[in-house]
């Protein structure tokens, strides 16, 4: 088989070729209901053009068979192969979500370790959980031309992330139906970190991941304030009848730190009770970042330890629709880095950013834009506190 493919012609392209000899042939086709070649569907055909429409055919003899491919489609599979130098290439039937699972439980079987990136399309990590495959996980490259690759150099900083050292403590395999088993986890692996004079930054999923973070920091640093950027004020006594929710999240922290701690920015959504509650016991600044260089300017004074917290839902959901609670108003990006730049320059002794969802968003710009507010994030951090 190798030395057959050393001898292919890699200019060819077997189906297009048969596609295009079809045409030619004028064959009537009496398919039900469609590839009638734009018949019968003139705004189809003016959409796609004739070009597209007229190859519009079903399975047949000519044109080999998909489902077992003997002729075009088997040399099309054969290029394929040798274009990768692999031993065999199939072209996907039914969609890219069946044959993603197929290849990877043809391939693997439990126990078995398969290398994924982190950005892996859920289709594989479906097919993980049938065949109980371990995932093995490797940060994805993406050519900078082609791609949302995330440079390391910030043109907002003028500093690029390979200056600094930054560790990875990687992900945690949190514990699914307990929500206090899962902060528990958080806590613990904060915890760890902060005991080896670290600072921690966190990346989350819904925002009650917060909670175990700041209890692992506020042990470490009895005295610690809380800086908050969400839509939401988040604090809710209990929400659908659980006080461990990300509704809750700022009240659990109050539980916790005591008036006049926590300093909310950019909310806009919440109960009237809510409202009522951050008057009395929380420095709220609704909408925006109105009031954030006068709190910047005293914690840098007073040099108090400072988390920040970053639900991104607190930008505009033009600029980041992906997440679960979006909120009509909202920041820019840039407002919001600037924002990070002047927390950053008190003591932050801990942080995370939450709410990314990347599937609610797939153009992928919610990603991006999360990346770069991380990028930016961990540069002004480093810059102040290296």
């Amino acid at each position: 088989m190798a030395n057959n493919r050393s001898r292919l012609d890699q200019n060819r392209a077997p189906i297009y070729e048969a596609l295009e000899q079809f045409r030619r042939m004028r064959v009537v086709p009496f398919d039900v209901p469609g590839h009638k070649r734009g018949r019968g569907n003139p705004e189809l055909a003016a959409f796609l053009g004739q070009q597209c429409v007229g190859v519009d055919v079903n399975s047949m003899k000519p044109l080999d068979n998909l489902c077992h491919p003997v002729s075009v489609i088997r040399e099309a599979e054969d290029l394929a192969a040798d274009a990768f130098g692999a031993a065999h290439a199939f072209l996907m039937v039914g969609g890219t979500t069946s044959s993603v699972q197929s290849m990877v439980l043809a391939a693997c079987k439990r126990g078995d370790e398969i290398i994924l990136p982190r950005n892996v399309h859920r289709s594989v990590i479906n097919a993980l959980v049938l065949c109980g495959a371990v995932p093995v996980y490797v940060n994805p490259e993406t050519d900078a031309r082609l791609g949302i690759g995330l440079e390391t150099y910030s043109p907002y900083q003028n500093a690029d992330l390979t200056d600094f050292d930054i560790f990875d403590s990687g992900d945690l395999e949190l514990c699914f139906g307990s929500a206090e088993s899962a902060l528990n986890d958080i806590e613990s692996r904060a915890a760890e970190i902060l005991r080896d004079n670290k600072l921690p930054l966190l990346l989350g999923g819904e925002h009650l991941v917060t909670l175990g973070a700041v209890r692992a920091v506020l042990r470490r640093f009895p005295d610690l304030h809380i800086v908050h950027f969400d839509a939401h004020a988040d604090l809710r006594q209990h929400y659908l009848g659980a006080q461990l929710s990300h509704a809750c999240v700022l009240r659990r922290c109050h539980d916790l730190l005591g008036d006049g701690r926590i300093h909310q920015f950019c909310i806009r959504s919440g109960e009237r009770e809510e409202f009522a509650f951050a008057a009395a016991h929380t420095d709220l600044h609704p909408f925006d970042f109105d009031g954030l260089p006068a709190l910047a300017h005293w914690l840098r004074q007073t040099a108090v330890p400072v988390y920040l917290t970053i639900d991104l839902d607190c930008l505009d959901p033009g600029v980041f629709p992906g997440t679960g609670t979006p909120e009509a108003g909202g920041v820019s990006f840039v407002q919001l880095l600037d924002a990070i730049r002047q927390v950053c320059t008190a003591r932050v002794v801990g942080a995370d950013v939450n709410e990314l969802a990347p599937m609610l968003d797939p153009s992928g710009a919610s990603t991006a834009t999360a990346c770069k507010v991380v990028r930016e994030l961990l540069l002004a951090l480093c810059t102040h506190h290296s």
